[in-house]
């Protein structure tokens, strides 16, 4: 099979190993020049925004390439997050395409460059929590993030809340998750600083965004609840004696649609909520 190869050739999978049955990896010549331990993850995916989600940033791309460091993955490339590759209407429609294949490149060469000693002084990620793996993936956390800033690499740790983490996540298919948090105007949010910064910080970043307004009397709104088939309101009761937060999915109520519903130009979901005053969360998926 090898000798009727007339030019290299690679392989990706989601978790990182090269198949077994993709024969070139399989030579002691290829293995060597690839480093040792090495990955074959999947590329840095680009997409342009819709409905659903917005075009990512450099940091949320520049995140991927990170885990790629972390990983040793010797197959730094972009692409899209489906099997058909990135399309050049993306590369061209993405005002940042310049500096991402700079970068794309710079932190390849980075990559190789490092020992298994200082990746591994690198590493800031950390395992999923078990009961919270349905609702984020089993990608790691990273409770802080290595990025380039011209020739060197700088460690950054963000601020969290008393509600939302200061860790970077990764969303499956939909790509890296920063850490945020959400506020109206007039709203003030102290903010936790982690341990690691205890002693001060030289540098702090605050990122906002606008978020788009929502018209609860809209005539293009779709009702749900008429889909649902439960009236005009639901009564969501529940009991947690353990004392600590509980993420089972057998937990939550789960709902049916009379029908399929085309939701690809919808923005947000808006719903009235009375509360005893507990301090519960009330978690909604769609899906």
């Amino acid at each position: 099979v090898y000798e009727n190869l007339d030019h290299p050739t690679v392989a990706n999978t989601s978790g990182g190993v090269p198949p077994e049955a993709w024969l070139e990896y399989r030579f002691n010549r290829v293995q060597n020049a690839l480093g040792g331990d090495f990955q074959t993850r999947q590329h840095v995916g680009l997409f342009l925004g819709d409905e659903s989600r917005i075009t990512p940033g450099m940091e949320e791309l520049e995140y991927t390439m990170f885990r790629f460091l972390n990983l040793n993955n010797r197959g730094f490339s972009l692409g899209s997050y489906d099997v058909k590759g990135v399309e050049v209407s993306t590369l061209q429609n993405y005002g940042q395409t310049g500096e991402l294949l700079e970068k794309l490149k710079d932190w390849k060469n980075t990559s190789f460059a490092l020992s298994p000693a200082q990746r591994a002084a690198m590493d800031t990620f950390r395992p999923v929590d078990g009961a919270r793996a349905s609702l984020n993936g089993n990608h790691p956390w990273a409770t802080a993030f290595w990025r380039l800033d011209g020739p060197v690499l700088r460690k950054w740790l963000a601020l969290g809340t008393d509600v939302y983490t200061h860790e970077w996540h990764s969303g499956q298919e939909h790509g890296t998750i920063t850490p945020r948090f959400y506020l109206k105007n007039g709203e003030t949010q102290p903010l936790q600083v982690p341990a690691e910064l205890s002693g001060g910080a030289d540098q702090v970043r605050v990122v906002g965004r606008v978020l788009p307004a929502f018209d609860a009397i809209s005539a293009s709104n779709i009702d749900l609840m008429s889909y649902m088939g439960t009236g005009n309101s639901l009564n969501i009761a529940g009991t947690n004696t353990t004392g600590s937060a509980v993420w089972e999915d057998e937990v939550q109520n789960s709902y049916s649609l009379s029908s399929t519903l085309d939701l690809t130009s919808k923005r947000g979901l808006g719903l009235w909520v009375t509360g005893d005053g507990s301090g519960a969360t009330m978690v909604i998926r769609l899906s």
